[in-house]
């Protein structure tokens, strides 16, 4: 069991401590914050993130089930003195087969290097956009 004293000492700053405005509007700002520059594709830090997308039905058939994996990276950098961000997207699919059953393939890997214009309210990223054909089949992507 804790001692009286300590335990006092603890609420006691705690209380004071949520008590003050400035700090609850330090903590919705921070958390506000984080969350936006989660979510953002644009934040500059490197990032990997596995989407997955699972579809149950296709057209109503019964047991006709699809799926998509998407591996999602970013990475930030800095090439002729301008920030760059270099992201990547590789699919993972599974496709049902027809009459029955499925396949799995991987589809093509789409590269971007965005050139940020940084603004105060809002940024702006201009660059090329490649599709290297790294499908495993025609089914999973371009050729």
């Amino acid at each position: 069991m804790p001692r009286p004293s300590m335990l006092h000492a603890v609420s006691l700053c705690a209380a004071m401590w949520l008590a003050s405005p400035a700090a609850a509007q330090e903590v919705v700002s921070s958390d506000a914050t984080a969350a936006n520059d989660a979510n953002s594709p644009l934040t500059p830090t490197i990032m990997l993130s596995v989407h997955n997308y699972y579809i149950p039905s296709l057209n109503e058939l019964p047991d006709r089930d699809a799926d998509v994996t998407l591996f999602r990276g970013l990475l930030p950098h800095m090439t002729l003195g301008k920030p760059q961000l270099l992201r990547f997207t590789l699919p993972v699919s599974t496709t049902p087969t027809f009459p029955t059953g499925s396949k799995t393939g991987v589809g093509d890997l789409l590269l971007m290097d965005l050139v940020m214009f940084p603004g105060k309210s809002v940024s702006l990223g201009v660059g090329p956009v490649v599709v290297a054909p790294t499908a495993s089949s025609a089914r999973f992507g371009s050729r």
